[in-house]
């Protein structure tokens, strides 16, 4: 009996060993995604786009000269915005660059309204010149397709729609310009014709018509390049009109010369000194007008002279002829007296 209980007991630790069930294992750790930022970068740049191209647009305006307190606090926000974007700080930059847009719609609907009415003033104006300087006539046209963009002003400035307003009048004035540029040029080209100055230069002539034309031509789609050759037709015209002049001045210097020679060859610098002065002072203004390119004025004034000087020569003519008059008559009665006194000395002789 006492056997066997060793081998129930190794029975029962055995069953008991066996009734024990294995350990459960830990399961795996599942990954979890990564937070997802509250700003995208998307968003972000999104914002920092539209802050820049507003800057620009408020820039290009020149605002900061306009609204220049404005412009320089939404300036600020935008460098600090860039800043923390740069740095990649989206939930920094986000807000800010928000603020920036906010901040430069402002600058320019403030700034806008001011320029419209800056600008429609300067359409004002440019028409103005350009009435007065025959547009109406000779440029009418243009005059109106102005007055047209205008109008289309005065309409979006009522709707408190500035940006436009401000285009449509900057180009109401470029359109005036091109009017009153077109008028001006024409007016010398009429000048020119009545004096016949075109043929002592022909090709600028020529070369003033061609751009005139061109400037008609271009201004639909190029209206800078249309001002440019209304400015070099007004050039070449005045190029004409200058070498007319001057081929006037240097003509009318001629007959001034051969009366101030005519005038000294008898002397009236001496015989009517007041006079001869006078004319002189004369000449010589002329002299010094043509010098500076004035020929306008000197043709004229070598006129005056040329009249100065024959009247000083006429004035010494005439003192020179009493003078040779007296002159024959002293020796007349010299040669009377001679005459005489040999006559006495014969009867003298005749009485001894």
């Amino acid at each position: 009996m006492k056997k066997l209980f060793p081998i129930l007991a190794i029975g029962v630790l055995l069953a008991a060993g066996c009734a024990t069930k294995p350990p459960t294992p830990e399961p795996e750790p599942v990954p979890q995604p990564a937070p997802v930022p509250a700003v995208s970068q998307a968003d972000v740049d999104g914002l920092l786009s539209e802050a820049s191209a507003l800057r620009k647009k408020a820039f290009d305006l020149k605002l900061f000269e306009v609204v220049a307190e404005d412009y320089k606090a939404a300036d600020a926000k935008y460098v600090e915005g860039k800043t923390a974007y740069d740095a990649k700080d989206n939930e920094k930059a986000a807000p800010i660059l928000k603020e920036t847009v906010a901040a430069f719609k402002n600058v320019i609907a403030k700034g806008a309204e001011i320029l419209a009415v800056e600008n429609r003033k300067r359409a004002d104006e440019m028409k103005a010149l350009a009435v007065k300087s025959g547009a109406e006539q000779s440029a009418s046209a243009r005059l109106a397709e102005g007055d047209a963009v205008y109008a289309s002003g005065v309409n979006l400035s009522g709707g408190k729609k500035y940006e436009e307003a401000l285009v449509a009048f900057e180009k109401a004035r470029q359109t005036y310009e091109a009017a009153f540029k077109k008028a001006n040029a024409l007016r010398i080209r009429a000048s020119i014709e009545e004096k016949d100055f075109a043929r002592h230069d022909v090709d600028n002539f020529k070369l003033a018509d061609e751009k005139l034309a061109e400037a008609d031509a271009l201004f639909a789609t190029n209206p800078d390049g249309a001002l440019d050759a209304l400015d070099e037709a007004t050039l070449r015209y005045n190029l004409v009109v200058q070498k007319g002049w001057q081929t006037y001045a240097i003509g009318r210097k001629a007959p001034a010369d051969d009366a101030k020679q005519r005038s000294e060859d008898i002397k009236a610098q001496v015989a009517v000194k007041e006079q001869y002065a006078k004319a002189l002072t004369v000449y010589n203004n002329a002299s010094a007008l043509m010098a500076g390119g004035n020929y306008e004025e000197a043709g004229p004034e070598f006129d005056r002279s040329t009249t100065l000087f024959e009247e000083a020569y006429a004035q010494a003519e005439v003192k020179r002829d009493a003078a040779l008059e007296a002159l024959a008559e002293a020796e007349a009665k010299a040669q009377e007296s001679e005459a005489k006194a040999l006559a006495g000395d014969e009867v003298l002789g005749a009485a001894k």
